[in-house]
C-alpha cells in the first residue's frame, strides 16, 4: 500500500526548508540560497499537478460552502482520526482549501484510516496511518482532507461515531488540532433537518426548519471566525451531526426547497427558532438586543403543548433557595427576601427584581431572567420565557359577617357593593363601596415562589412545534415561515 506521496515540508526529513508552504497565491521566500533549488522544483510540482489535479470546489455552481467546528478550543484533539466509510483502499486526497472552499490537491493516499495530529514545527500537521503509525504527509498550514471519489457519487467519512459529507480542516492550536467539516451547503442543512425537528414530521414542517437552516447558516458565517469556522454543531449555533440519521424526508425537504432562503427588505433574515413558545413568541429586543422588524411577538394558535417537551412545567423555589442561587453566580447577597417579575405585552418574562435583607437589589432583564433561576443544585431548569411567578405574598381580609379571606395578591379579585370588582396586584388597593381604593392590609411573605411555565426555548422566530401543527393542518412551509417571521418572503440569493 502506497503511503508517502509527496512530503510539503522536507524539514521534517532533516532539511532545513521549513519555509516552504504552498499557496494558490503565494509560495513563501526565504533568504537561505539552499531553499531555492527546492522551491523550483515545488513550482514546478503545484504546476504539474493544477493540470493533473485541478481545484476542486466542494460546492459546484453557486452552492455555498460552510465551515463547522466539530473539535475546537478546549475540545481540540491531540490526535484526531478519519475513516473513509467506502472501505479499504479508497483513501484520501491532501491539500489545502481557498477563502471559498475551493480544495486544491497536492497527493492521495491510498489509507482508508488516518490520523492528523501536530507537528515537531510549530505549524506542521502530520498525517499518519492509523493502524501501522506509518508516516503519510505533512503540511505547514491549514490542511485540507477529502476523501477519494471511488465510485461513490457522495462519498462519507467516519469521525468520532457520525458520518460527514465533504472534507475536512485541521488547524493547529498549541499542540492540537481544530477540526472542521467543510461542506456545501445543502448537505449541511440535511445534517441539520433531522435532528432539529425530525426527520419523520410532515414534510411541509421539514421544508420550513430546511428554511430556518439554511438562512440561519448565511446569516452567521464567521460567527465562530476566531476559530476558523463560520458555525458550530451545537446549540449554541444549530445541532449538526452529519449524515448519521438522514432520511429519505428529511433529504426530500431540503431538495424540494434547495437553494432557497428567507428574506427580509432584499437580505437574508435571522431566522431564529425554538422548540416550543408555550403561547407567544416574543419581540427580539425584549430576548436580546438587536432590533429586527421581522422578530415580533406573535400570538401561536397552533401549539400542542401536551405533544411537546417541557411543554409545561413548574417549581417550587424559597428565599432561601434564591439566596443560594444569586451568590453561586456571582451576586453575592445579604440574603434575599423578595423577589417580583415584570412582563412583557406579550406576556413573557422581562425582568426580575430582588431585594436581599440590607435593602441591596438585582435586575436581571431579557435572556437572563429567565437564566437566573436555572440551578443544577435544586434540579430548578426554567425552559423558556414564558413563565409567572407567584410570589407566595399573602393577605388577610375580614368580612363583616367574621369571615377571613386568605389569598395570595398576585390572584386575588374583590368584590365592591355595587358590584364592581378589581384585580388585586402588590401595586393595587382594595375596591371600596363607594368606588374608592384603599390601601391593601400589610401582606404577609412566606418567602415561597411558584415558577408556572410553559413552552421550551428563547421564544424567538419560529416555533418547531407550531410549525409541525401547522403542517397537520394544511399550511404550507411558506405558510409557516410567513406566519413566525412577519413580512418576509422566499427567494434565491
Amino acid at each position: 500500500m502506497s503511503r508517502l506521496l509527496f512530503v510539503l515540508n522536507p524539514g521534517r526529513r532533516g532539511a532545513h526548508c521549513a519555509s516552504a508552504k504552498p499557496r494558490r497565491d503565494e509560495l513563501r521566500s526565504s533568504a537561505d540560497a539552499q531553499c531555492a533549488p527546492l522551491r523550483i522544483l515545488l513550482f514546478a510540482f503545484l504546476l504539474f499537478t493544477s493540470f493533473i489535479f485541478p481545484p476542486f470546489a466542494l460546492a459546484q455552481g453557486v452552492e455555498p460552502v460552510i465551515r463547522v467546528g466539530l473539535a475546537y478550543g478546549e475540545g481540540s484533539l491531540a490526535v484526531a482520526n478519519l475513516q473513509n466509510l467506502d472501505g479499504y483502499g479508497i483513501g484520501y486526497r491532501l491539500g489545502y482549501f481557498s477563502d471559498i472552499g475551493e480544495f486544491f490537491e497536492l497527493a492521495r493516499t491510498s489509507s482508508y484510516k488516518i490520523s492528523m495530529r501536530a507537528g515537531n514545527n510549530s505549524s506542521t500537521i502530520v498525517v499518519s496511518d492509523t493502524d501501522t503509525g506509518a508516516y503519510i504527509f505533512e503540511f505547514e498550514g491549514n490542511l485540507a482532507i477529502l476523501p477519494s471519489l471511488g465510485e461513490v457519487p457522495r462519498p462519507v467519512t467516519w469521525f468520532r461515531g457520525f458520518h460527514y459529507a465533504g472534507g475536512f480542516e485541521y488547524r493547529r492550536r498549541g499542540n492540537n488540532v481544530t477540526v472542521i467539516n467543510v461542506v456545501g451547503m445543502e448537505d449541511y442543512v440535511k445534517g441539520v433537518v433531522p435532528y432539529e425537528i425530525g426527520g419523520g414530521v410532515h414534510i411541509e414542517a421539514q421544508k420550513a426548519q430546511a428554511l430556518c437552516a439554511r438562512s440561519y447558516a448565511h446569516s452567521n458565517r464567521r460567527k465562530h471566525s476566531t476559530f476558523g469556522f463560520d458555525v458550530c454543531a451545537t446549540i449554541d449555533c444549530q445541532v449538526y451531526q452529519g449524515t448519521k440519521f438522514e432520511t429519505d424526508s428529511s433529504n426530500a425537504a431540503v431538495e424540494m426547497t434547495r437553494g432557497q432562503y428567507v428574506f427580509w427588505s432584499d437580505n437574508v433574515a435571522q431566522t431564529y427558532y425554538h422548540s416550543s413558545n408555550g403561547g407567544s413568541t416574543e419581540d427580539v429586543t425584549n430576548i436580546w438586543v438587536t432590533d429586527l422588524p421581522y422578530l415580533r411577538a406573535v400570538r401561536d394558535n397552533f401549539e400542542d403543548l401536551s405533544t411537546s417537551s417541557n411543554g409545561r412545567w413548574t417549581y417550587t423555589l424559597t428565599n432561601e433557595m434564591l439566596t443560594y442561587i444569586l451568590n453561586g453566580k456571582g451576586h453575592e447577597n445579604s440574603g434575599i427576601i423578595s423577589m417580583t417579575a415584570e412582563y412583557t405585552a406579550a406576556g413573557n418574562i422581562l425582568a426580575l427584581n430582588f431585594t436581599d435583607s440590607s435593602g441591596k437589589t438585582f435586575r436581571f432583564e431579557k435572556e437572563r431572567a429567565r437564566s437566573i433561576l436555572s440551578s443544577a443544585t435544586y434540579d430548578v431548569s426554567i425552559y423558556s420565557q414564558r413563565f409567572t411567578v407567584n410570589t407566595g405574598q399573602m393577605v388577610s381580609l375580614e368580612s363583616s359577617s367574621g369571615v377571613t379571606v386568605r389569598s395570595d395578591l398576585e390572584n386575588i379579585t374583590i368584590l365592591g357593593a355595587w358590584g364592581q370588582t378589581a384585580n388585586v396586584s402588590l401595586s393595587t388597593g382594595i375596591l371600596g363601596g363607594d368606588g374608592t381604593i384603599s390601601p391593601i392590609p400589610q401582606a404577609q411573605s412566606n418567602g415561597t415562589y411558584v415558577i408556572t411555565g410553559t413552552g421550551w426555548g428563547h421564544n424567538v422566530g419560529m416555533s418547531q412545534n407550531g410549525a409541525k401543527a401547522m403542517a397537520n393542518l394544511g399550511y404550507t412551509y411558506v405558510d409557516i415561515i410567513q406566519y413566525y417571521f412577519r413580512d418576509v418572503y422566499v427567494g434565491y440569493l
